[in-house]
């Protein structure tokens, strides 16, 4: 389980990254079925 988690917190993390880099608008990202939805 922590593994996951770290997993978890590293993909926000790069998610978060690009976002501040202004590479992606907006970014929702949904753990429970693993999904990446981007708002433009």
């Amino acid at each position: 389980m922590l593994m996951l988690e770290t997993v978890e917190r590293v993909k926000k993390s790069k998610l978060n990254e690009l976002r501040s880099k202004g590479l992606i608008p907006a970014v929702c990202y949904n753990a429970k079925n693993e999904t990446i939805s981007i708002a433009v």
